[in-house]
């Protein structure tokens, strides 16, 4: 995605924090709202350090730079702001609650991913070793018809 996008879910992820204050719902809500806006940032922040290949062709190395680096800047000026919101709102333990949840929910999706990755490789060596049997079967099923029909 380039900056600019990233820019656009950043911004709608901080108006979707600030709704959720506003509307005096749970930390919950604002966490994901402010996870959305996070991984913005991070996304934001590995585009600047190495622009994806082929993106942005017409335009300069400096060009590129300059706006994943002002969407960056602008991303971060918008996490700010929803800290001090939240801040204001709830105070600084809300702040550090918001931090210790985040961190459980990137540790329970990073948990996850690995175990649907590990998932996945079981199941294509249960489809390796299905297809082997089934070649070898055939093979000799195909050497009795031919023992056979000598």
């Amino acid at each position: 995605m380039d900056p600019l996008t990233l820019l656009a879910m950043a911004k709608t992820a901080a108006t979707g924090a600030r709704a959720a204050i506003a509307a005096g719902k749970e930390i919950a809500a604002v966490v994901r709202e402010y996870n959305k806006l996070n991984s913005a940032q991070n996304d934001l922040a590995r585009i600047a350090a190495n622009p994806p290949r082929g993106w942005g062709q017409k335009e300069s190395a400096e060009e590129i730079a300059m706006k994943a680096f002002a969407a960056k800047k602008e991303a971060e000026e918008l996490e700010t702001e929803i800290r001090n919101y939240i801040v204001s709102e709830w105070g600084l333990t809300a702040w550090d609650q918001i931090q210790k949840e985040i961190s459980a929910i990137r540790k329970a999706q990073k948990e996850a991913a690995i175990k649907r990755a590990q998932e996945e490789a079981e199941q294509r060596m249960v489809n390796l070793v299905i297809t082997g049997a089934a070649a070898v079967t055939l093979i000799i099923v195909s050497l009795i018809i031919w023992a056979v029909s000598l």
